[in-house]
């Protein structure tokens, strides 16, 4: 018996290391980003052609990651639905969440980040803005 709890005492102690030292978010991850994003479904074949499809896709909605890219860095995600992707470069670590309420509480807190589009890609702005500023005298 008392080997059985000195056990449990020494996973106690290591199992939150080691899941700290664990890179998140990881493909397949399910994850909530805290900034409204355009989905853009390449391809859609019309009569005598393609076109891509745009969809506004909300804030904190159930994503799942498709791909890291940890040296550019750069996250590829997609609505659980399956359809579509959105590139993610920059440091998007603040904005990307594990669950929605977090999600929900970080946007109502700090507000749509500033990013600039193209096509699939979403590429946030680096320069922090400062919060207020103080009147020159």
């Amino acid at each position: 018996m008392r080997r059985t709890v000195v056990v449990l005492a020494l996973l106690a102690l290591f199992l939150p290391a080691a899941a700290a030292d664990k890179p998140w978010p990881i493909k397949g991850d399910v994850v909530f980003v805290s900034a409204e994003l355009v989905n853009v479904i390449f391809q859609v074949v019309i009569i005598g052609g393609s076109v891509n499809k745009e969809s506004p896709v909300p804030a904190c909605l159930t994503m799942t990651v498709r791909k890291v890219k940890a040296k550019k860095p750069t996250i590829i995600v997609g609505p659980a639905s399956g359809a579509g992707s959105m590139r993610l470069d920059g440091d998007w670590r603040d904005r990307i969440h594990s669950s929605r309420p977090e999600c929900e509480k970080y946007l109502a807190t700090h507000g749509q980040p500033r990013f600039t589009r193209f096509e699939w890609i979403h590429t946030i702005d680096s320069h922090r803005v400062p919060t207020s500023t103080a009147p020159s005298d």
